[in-house]
């Protein structure tokens, strides 16, 4: 009963159901559900970060540049970010401000909740990463087994925000360029964390 983009390819000898990118990187399939009204256009990428403020987050790491990473717990993309950016969060050549969400498995919101309840958010978000299950695809924080409203709500505006930047997608970076403009990516730094926050950096 959902709406869906179909790609007919081959001159009508096959049909694509999904997402189509081309050359360059760009999801065409998302940019023709914004065209055709089946999604709603992104925020603008300074609005991102002023709903940021509002939002529910921690800081991961003590010194640096702080950079904005939408995290789902379950997410390995995101496991594998953490493990390149750990030695700059540990150096103090950059910050997390860690907005958490939960839409990828069942258990996510749960974990993302029993983070956001930690005394320590940041100790247990590293927690979760560190004991994380790449071959299950697992955090590994127990998820909590009774969330509280409010809780479920933060995460659940959370993953809204994260949505209305243009992609139900983890992880997701919000910083500003070097020209200081606010920017979105939808994924993680293709040429490693490292690289990508000393280019950044000028």
């Amino acid at each position: 009963g959902q709406k869906a983009i179909v790609w007919i390819v081959g001159w009508g000898k096959a049909v694509a159901v999904g997402d189509v990118w081309d050359a360059e990187g760009h999801n065409l399939t998302h940019q023709m559900a914004i065209r055709m009204g089946l999604l709603s256009r992104p925020l603008a990428p300074a609005a991102v970060a002023a709903a940021v403020v509002q939002a529910r987050t921690f800081v991961l790491g003590s010194k640096g540049p702080v950079v904005t990473l939408f995290l789902d717990p379950n997410c390995i993309f995101c496991h594998h970010l953490y493990e390149q950016a750990a030695p700059l969060l540990a150096e103090g050549r950059l910050r997390f401000r860690v907005v958490m969400v939960g839409f990828l498995k069942p258990s996510s919101v749960g974990r993302a909740v029993a983070i956001l309840m930690a005394p320590d958010p940041a100790r247990a978000l590293v927690s979760n990463e560190q004991g994380f299950n790449v071959t299950a695809e697992e955090g590994g924080i127990a998820p909590t087994a009774h969330v509280p409203a409010k809780l479920r709500e933060d995460v659940a505006a959370n993953t809204r925000l994260l949505t209305a930047s243009g992609a139900e997608a983890t992880p997701t970076l919000l910083f500003r360029n070097r020209t200081g403009a606010w920017q979105v990516m939808h994924h993680a730094p293709p040429e490693g964390i490292a690289a990508w926050l000393a280019h950044q950096e000028g």
